[in-house]
C-alpha cells in the first residue's frame, strides 16, 4: 500500500485556559483545513491510562470464544472481532452517560476485573468534550457558543472505544505499512483520541496525500466528525483518516471517545452560520441518527446533479454509506456499478481471479486487471504471493476465489510418536490448514479442518460478499456432509444434507459459484446442486441441467454473469451457454461452434 512519508505539525491548544482571539483563529483554520488538532493540559492522569493499557490487555489476551460472546450475534454487542478485511484490529466499546453499569455488562461475561477506570475516564472524556465544543463554537462566532452550546448540545451522549491492533507477521520491512483500520469518517461530533507511543494515525489532506500524525507525549488528538460538520454547513471539516501498521513488537494500543448528536435530533445549521441567504444550505434539515444517509442524499442548491460530480466526488458518497446500500447501488446502473465494485470494496479492487492448472504452483496465479481510468478489462497476467508471508512454498492448488479473496489449502506432514519399546516405524499424519488471503492488503487468516475429518483432502468453496458481510464462510463437502466455517463465530460447523443416491455416487466438478447466499455446484450426474442455510440447518436443491446438454464432462462449468447462474458446455461441437431463471428452468443464451472458437483462440495467442 503507499506511503506516507511525510508527517503533519499539528497546532496545539492549551484547552484548560481560555482561548486568546489569536488562538481561536488558529484553531477554526485547524478544524477547516485538516479538522484535526491537538489539546494540553486536559486533566487526564497518565496513570489512568496506565490502568486502562491493563485492563484492556487482560480482556484481549482472552481466548476468542470467550470475547465472542460479546460479539455482533450477542445481547450486548460490544466487542467487534477481527475480521478478513481488518484481521489485524479489535475493538470494546463502553457506553455512557452510565460507563460504570456499561462496563460492568461486559466484565462480569468476561473476567472479574474491577471497571472503575472506565467510569472516571468516560466521565473526563464527557466534560473535555463539551469545553472542545465551546471553544470551537466560539472560534465559528463570538456569540455562537453562548447562544447554541445549551440548546443545541446539552443533550450530546458519549462512548469509548478501546482498540487493539495486533502485529503482522507479514509485515518484514522497517517502512513497510499495512492498513490497521481503512479509510473512514467518524459520525461523531467530535473524537478524541489517544494513541501509544506506537503511533500510526494518519490523516488525509484535501490533495488526498496521507500525513502521518505522530504521538507526542502529554496531548490528545481531537478530531471533528460527520454531525458537526453537517451543524457548521461544512465549515468544520470532517477529514478522512485511517490507522497503518509498521513492524511492531508489541500489539498498538489506542483509545477514542466520541461524542454525538442524540439519535432522535434534528440536525439544522443556524442562520448564523449558515450567512445570509438559504442557497447557501449544504444540508437539509435531518435526523441524527440518520446521518448516513443524509451525505448520500444531501441536495445542493446549485441545481448539481449526482451525475455530473465528477467521479472520486461520486466515490468520496459510496464510501460513506452503509455496506449494504452500496450493494443496492450498483444495480442502478452499470457505471455505479463499475465505480463502486473497483473503488469502494478493497477486495474487489478490479480483479478477477483465476484457478490455474493442478500442477502449476502457486506461486503465479493469473488475474484480469480492471482499468479504472478506460473501464476496461485488461488481458490477464500474473502476479506472485510469495510476499503475503504464509510461510510455506505455494504447491497447493488454488481452493477458490470468491469476490477478491483466496481460498488455498496446504498440507503438511506431522510424525506421530511410538512407544519407546515399540519395534513401530513412526508413522507420518497429513496435516491440512486452510488459508484466507486478500492478496491486495497482503493479509491472510489461517484456519485449521475440522479434527475430526483433518486427515482427509476434501474440496472446499469459499462465500463472501462485502455487501452482504464483512465476514466469510468456508464450506467443505464430503459425501452427504457439509463441514462450515464462519469467519463471525471462528467455529466450524456440520449439516447433514439429504441427496439422492445417482447424486451421491456420481462425481463433482471442483468448482463452484458464490451468488446471493447460496453456493452452486455441478455434479456429473447432469444436476447443478444449490447448497443454501436454511436456519437452523443447511439444506440442497437440485436442478436438471437443460435437456439438450445431458452429456456432462470435465468441459462444463458455471459461472455468474451479469446478475445470473450460467450453464456451459461444450459437446465437441458446438459450446453453449444456457441461463438459469428465477423459476429454477434454463433457457440457452448462445451457441458457438467448437472449431470458430479454437481457431479465434489460436489467432490469439499469435
Amino acid at each position: 500500500m503507499p506511503k506516507s512519508n511525510t508527517s503533519i505539525e499539528l497546532p496545539v491548544f492549551d484547552i484548560s485556559q481560555p482561548l486568546s482571539p489569536s488562538s481561536l483563529s488558529s484553531l477554526l483554520l485547524a478544524c477547516s483545513e485538516w479538522g484535526f488538532f491537538r489539546i494540553t493540559n486536559h486533566g487526564v492522569p497518565q496513570d489512568l491510562y496506565k490502568k486502562l493499557y491493563s485492563l484492556s490487555n487482560h480482556i484481549f489476551s482472552l481466548p476468542i470464544e470467550s470475547k465472542l460472546k460479546l460479539g455482533p450475534t450477542s445481547s450486548l454487542k460490544t466487542y467487534t472481532p477481527q475480521f478478513i478485511a481488518s484481521p489485524f484490529f479489535e475493538s470494546l466499546r463502553v457506553s455512557g452517560p452510565d460507563f460504570f453499569a456499561s462496563a460492568q455488562s461486559s466484565v462480569d461475561v468476561l473476567s472479574d476485573q474491577p471497571n472503575s477506570e472506565f467510569r472516571e475516564y468516560g466521565n473526563l472524556m464527557t466534560k473535555l468534550s463539551k469545553k472542545i465544543v465551546k471553544d470551537v463554537l466560539q472560534s465559528l462566532g463570538e456569540d455562537l457558543e453562548k447562544k447554541y452550546i445549551e440548546s443545541e448540545f446539552s443533550n450530546c451522549h458519549g462512548y469509548v472505544r478501546i482498540n487493539n491492533y495486533t502485529p503482522s507477521n507479514s509485515i518484514k520491512e522497517e517502512e513497510e505499512e499495512v492498513e490497521g483500520l481503512g479509510m473512514h469518517t467518524d459520525m461523531s461530533c467530535v473524537t478524541i483520541v489517544y494513541q501509544d507511543e506506537i503511533g500510526g494515525l494518519q490523516v488525509r489532506s484535501k490533495e488526498g496525500k496521507w500525513m502521518d500524525i505522530n504521538p507526542c507525549e502529554d496531548t490528545l488528538v481531537v478530531n471533528i466528525g460527520d454531525l458537526l460538520h453537517a451543524w457548521s454547513n461544512g465549515k468544520l471539516r470532517s477529514s478522512k483518516h485511517r490507522v497503518v501498521l509498521k513492524k511492531m513488537v508489541k500489539n498498538r494500543f489506542s483509545l477514542a471517545f466520541f461524542w454525538c448528536f442524540e439519535d432522535e435530533k434534528v440536525i439544522s445549521a443556524p442562520n448564523e452560520v449558515v450567512g445570509e441567504g438559504n442557497n447557501l444550505r449544504i444540508y437539509k434539515p435531518f435526523v441524527a441518527g440518520m446521518m448516513g444517509e443524509e451525505i448520500c442524499k444531501r441536495q445542493k442548491k446549485n441545481k448539481t446533479s449526482f451525475e455530473e460530480l465528477a467521479d472520486d466526488s461520486k466515490i468520496d458518497v459510496f464510501r460513506r454509506l452503509d455496506i449494504k446500500d452500496r450493494g443496492k447501488l450498483k444495480c442502478v446502473s452499470k457505471t455505479w456499478r463499475i465505480l463502486i465494485a473497483a473503488s469502494c470494496f478493497p477486495t474487489y479492487a478490479g480483479l478477477l481471479y483465476k484457478r490455474e492448472h493442478l500442477k502449476k504452483p502457486l506461486g503465479q496465479i493469473s488475474k484480469i486487471p480492471f482499468d479504472n481510468s478506460t473501464r476496461r478489462l485488461g488481458f490477464y497476467t500474473t502476479f506472485s504471493l510469495n510476499s503475503v508471508g504464509l510461510g510455506f512454498e505455494l504447491t497447493r492448488e488454488l481452493q477458490e476465489s470468491c469476490n477478491g479473496l483466496l481460498l488455498l489449502c496446504h498440507s503438511h506432514y506431522e510424525t506421530i510418536p511410538v512407544f519407546a519399546d515399540s519395534h513401530d516405524s513412526p508413522k507420518r499424519k497429513t496435516i491440512y490448514t486452510y488459508y484466507v488471503v486478500n492478496p491486495l492488503t497482503k493479509q491472510f487468516l489461517k484456519i485449521a479442518k475440522p479434527k475430526r475429518n483433518s486427515a482427509s483432502y476434501k474440496y472446499a468453496a469459499l462465500a463472501y460478499h462485502p455487501a452482504e458481510s464483512s465476514h466469510f464462510k468456508i464450506v467443505r463437502f464430503r459425501v452427504n456432509h457439509l463441514d462450515i466455517y464462519s469467519s463471525q463465530t471462528q467455529k466450524w460447523g456440520s449439516f447433514r444434507i439429504q441427496l439422492k443416491e445417482n447424486v451421491l455416487k456420481a462425481k463433482w466438478v471442483k468448482q463452484s459459484v458464490y451468488f446471493q447466499g447460496s453456493i452452486y455446484r455441478l455434479s456429473m450426474s447432469g444436476h447443478v446442486l444449490r447448497f443454501f442455510d436454511k436456519n437452523p440447518c443447511w439444506v440442497v436443491q437440485e436442478i436438471e441441467i437443460p435437456q439438450t446438454a445431458k452429456i456432462v464432462n470435465e468441459a462444463a462449468c458455471i459461472g455468474l454473469s451479469n446478475g445470473q447462474i450460467k450453464f456451459a458446455s461444450n459437446d465437441g461441437l458446438d459450446l453453449k451457454i444456457w441461463e438459469l431463471n428465477k423459476q429454477q428452468g434454463w433457457s440457452l443464451k448462445c451457441s458457438f461452434p467448437s472449431n470458430k472458437i479454437t481457431a479465434l483462440s489460436i489467432a490469439m495467442r499469435n
